[in-house]
């Protein structure tokens, strides 16, 4: 399980800096949000299975 909320964080934190490169470099910034929500999720769920474990 720890291994799993692991890679939910780095996905969330890949996701997160990926959107703000579609942001910067296409300039669409609504995508650049919704990435950054979404990583942002991720990455927040996988620290509550990271503390659970």
């Amino acid at each position: 399980m720890l291994h799993f909320a692991k890679l939910l964080q780095a996905l969330g934190f890949a996701d997160v800096g990926l959107g703000l490169y579609v942001g910067v470099v296409y300039g669409d910034q609504w995508k650049e949000l919704y990435m950054a929500v979404t990583g942002c999720a991720l990455f927040w769920v996988g620290r509550l299975l990271e503390q659970r474990a």
